[in-house]
């Protein structure tokens, strides 16, 4: 039996003037199974969150990382506790910019980085990386990711034959890191989707960083 293709093509640009570029859809995935969380675009399954919002890698006995502890926990706990909500006029920055002050940390203002336009710093530079540099052992959940350019390509698929492809471009767009499994990142964001209803929310998606075809992303560390 053949099963019918799915295509997704998303374009994001999220700056405080970002807007939704285009989307083009196709047929709906055929035998496609109910999932309560987000798609593994490597395996078509569900993907499961780590069972601690911190892996143990972050658990170290200094009084720096303890800060740092704290730092990412309190942005990821104000990311999770507006899921579903627009957070000012719903643009990508500002999710991260009230995180970072409820946090207690510095803003990208406080670094320099400014404009509708701008790659915004967002604290201490953790990882670069693109298609051909992808290391994220040092990165952490409640990091920063500022994109640039970025286009992903995968084709995923499901347990019961049917699959789909999935092509997304985040030309200027702002994140927040809720979970790590292996190259595979649970992101915590807003102005993300081409569903109107939910778009200017914030929301979790899936990044397989794996399907990067090109384009650069910068990870960062709250700081103080």
């Amino acid at each position: 039996m053949k099963f019918p293709r799915f295509s997704i093509r998303l374009f994001i640009l999220c700056g405080s003037l970002g807007v939704l570029l285009g989307v083009k859809e196709t047929t709906v995935l055929a035998q496609a199974q109910d999932c309560n969380d987000i798609i593994n675009g490597a395996v078509g399954g569900c993907l499961q969150e780590i069972p601690a919002p911190f892996p143990n890698s972050l658990r170290k006995a200094s009084a720096e990382f303890e800060t740092t502890l704290s730092l990412n926990r309190k942005v990821y706990n104000y990311a999770i506790a507006h899921l579903g909500q627009q957070i000012a006029d719903g643009e990508c920055a500002f999710l991260i910019h009230n995180a970072l002050v409820a946090a207690g940390a510095r803003t990208s203002e406080s670094f320099g980085s400014t404009g509708v336009n701008a790659d915004y710093v967002w604290g201490k530079l953790i990882a670069t990386i693109t298609p051909q540099n992808i290391d994220i052992q040092g990165v952490e959940v409640g990091d920063i990711i500022q994109f640039r350019d970025v286009s992903t390509y995968e084709k995923i698929t499901k347990p019961d034959g049917s699959w789909k492809t999935r092509k997304v471009q985040y030309t200027h767009h702002t994140s927040i890191i809720g979970a790590i499994n292996g190259n595979h990142l649970v992101l915590i964001h807003q102005n993300f989707g081409n569903d109107p209803a939910i778009k200017k929310t914030v929301q979790k998606s899936d990044l397989n960083l794996d399907s990067l075809r090109s384009g650069t992303l910068w990870i960062y560390r709250p700081t103080q």
